[in-house]
């Protein structure tokens, strides 16, 4: 194989794409911001599916850290284990997805294909493999050999293989037991020569085990254990740790949570230096309370050893230390599964069928003034009302004593918008609330685009754009203008309902519709994209 300075060349004519990436600076920051900043020596840049009969045709754009979030049985891990599979790394796991390649092809009526272009960042490059399922998965092992100059290790890790392994492990040692008694040194057991000392946990691995488990050991260690001194080394940590009072246990002794950390953390993550890592829900047996721990951890050991981390999840606590741009949603569609960028927090609750607590309250006048500010959300950022709670404080004066009396909430952000015709009024003048207050008030206090009271707003709206407002409303224009003149007299207040009514059309439709034509100032407009632009500033924050 030729490297040409673009592009390695191998000597039956595949070329493997190669372009310089851009990378920062190695300074070393807290796990997460360390993982955010500074890519892995190794790590997998895209995948662009051009054929499957699972996953939809799309191009998944990762990062050095990169979340999954979907529904049960939307494909989580059937796309994590998909990546190993495309690596060359077939597994037969005890549990499905089963994929081609390893003797269970007769159990499959509908073997799982992909034929995909796979590109990995190696050492500030870029390099592009494409990999096809359908062969055996020693050729495509052989290509990443080529295109690399390693054998590749990436791995999934999930319940599955935990499970299986402590299967095995029991298996394993009951044998041994029972060699070991009928050779008469069965309290010998396990013998020191059969272990092989993998990790000796340190201070900061205890803490993080205390703070996962709850549980406060004194040490713990992790063995490889070779069963009747063979050489078959097993493959799930012999885990010795001495609790409280100095009693020791092992794995015999420990919770399915114990052995899943101890699993991840005594064995999964000391080995394979360098290779991304695929994480199959985390927070498995484990409660609430250790499901932040063991995300920090996992963190900690990636950025230690050099990994990208690409993990599925369900867990709310889990998803809050990911910023949205590294979350990717895991959905079906009638070409197969997608796996594409979250827009919202709101679009990941949905998934995970949990109801997202609002935490920005936004004070408004009345209800006109609540039900613009829906509709500029519907027609500018739809997502937004999902992520907020407007409450009507009766007045601007309220708006005004409602911020004030919150100013000092740690859990929920407070904000107050106050109608276009408040822009000119001094409603909190800095000599009477005194200077803190004034910039607080300043800070905290939008208002609704134009400069007149919000009904006066859409009357003229509706009259300097009634011939679009009519094929809005699927009405003649002799219909607007009589509804117009039959709301001439009334109060800016009164104007919309007997608007509506002249029309014969339900006034949410109505309002909504004259907001669309009323965006179609350029004032207008600017006003409201300013308007949504400092509010998503508020949530944002406040998340």
């Amino acid at each position: 194989m030729r490297y040409s300075g673009t592009s390695w060349t191998r000597s039956d004519g595949l070329n493997y794409v190669v372009s310089v990436a851009n990378t920062t600076g190695d300074r070393r920051v807290g796990s997460l911001q360390g993982m955010l900043r500074k890519p892995a020596t190794l790590q997998i840049a895209s995948i662009e599916v051009l054929e499957s009969n699972v996953l939809a045709p799309q191009t998944i754009e990762l990062d050095r850290l990169t979340a999954i979030v979907g529904a049960h049985g939307a494909g989580k891990s059937l796309t994590l284990r998909l990546i190993e599979a495309l690596f060359g790394n077939v597994r037969q796991a005890f549990a499905p997805p089963f994929l081609p390649g390893y003797g269970w092809d007769d159990a499959q009526p509908k073997p799982i294909t992909a034929v995909a272009n796979i590109t990995v960042v190696f050492n500030r490059a870029h390099v592009t493999v494409p990999v096809d399922l359908s062969e055996d998965p020693r050729v495509n092992s052989e290509k990443w050999l080529e295109a690399l100059g390693l054998r590749s290790k990436l791995e999934y890790i999930g319940v599955p293989h935990m499970l299986s392994d402590l299967a095995m492990y029991l298996q394993n040692r009951e044998e041994y037991e029972f060699a070991a008694a009928s050779d008469g040194y069965a309290d010998e057991l396990p013998i020191p020569e059969d272990l092989q000392l993998l990790r000796s946990y340190r201070r900061k691995d205890l803490d993080a085990v205390r703070n996962i488990l709850g549980k406060d050991y004194l040490s713990v260690s992790s063995y490889g254990w070779y069963f009747n001194h063979n050489d078959r080394f097993d493959p799930f940590p012999h885990v010795i740790a001495e609790a409280a009072g100095g009693r020791r246990i092992d794995n015999l002794v420990m919770s399915l949570g114990e052995l899943w950390t101890h699993w991840l953390f005594g064995w999964k993550f000391i080995f394979a230096e360098g290779w991304p890592r695929l994480l199959d829900e985390p927070e498995s047996f484990l409660a609430q309370r250790g499901h932040r721990p063991v995300i920090d951890e996992v963190f900690r050991r990636c950025l230690e050893h050099d990994n990208q981390l690409i993990v599925a999840t369900h867990s709310p606590q889990i998803l809050s230390r990911f910023p949205l741009s590294n979350i990717r949603l895991c959905v079906p569609s009638s070409d197969g599964i997608l796996i594409a960028p979250a827009k919202s927090a709101s679009q990941m609750f949905d998934l995970l069928g949990v109801a997202g607590m609002a935490r920005t309250v936004i004070l408004v006048e009345d209800e006109m003034a609540s039900d613009i500010l829906n509709d500029l959300f519907s027609e500018l950022d739809w997502d937004l009302a999902r992520q907020v709670e407007i409450v009507h404080a009766e007045g601007e004066g309220n708006v005004v004593h409602g911020l004030r009396a919150m100013k000092n909430s740690r859990e929920v952000a407070y904000v107050g918008i106050l109608d276009g015709d408040c822009r000119s009024k001094d409603l909190f003048p800095k000599g009477k609330v005194g200077e803190e207050a004034f910039e607080y008030l300043t800070r905290q206090i939008l208002y609704l685009p134009g400069g007149q009271a919000p009904e006066t707003e859409l009357a003229q709206a509706a009259a300097k754009n009634s011939v679009r407002l009519a094929k809005l409303l699927n009405r003649q224009t002799i219909d607007m203008s009589t509804a117009a003149a039959a709301c001439a007299d009334l109060d800016h207040q009164y104007w919309l309902t007997r608007y509506a009514r002249a029309l014969g059309l339900p006034q949410d439709v109505v309002r909504h519709n004259i907001v669309r034509v009323w965006l179609t100032s350029e004032t207008v407009t600017d006003q409201a994209n300013e308007l949504i632009h400092r509010l998503r500033a508020f949530v944002d924050r406040s998340q």
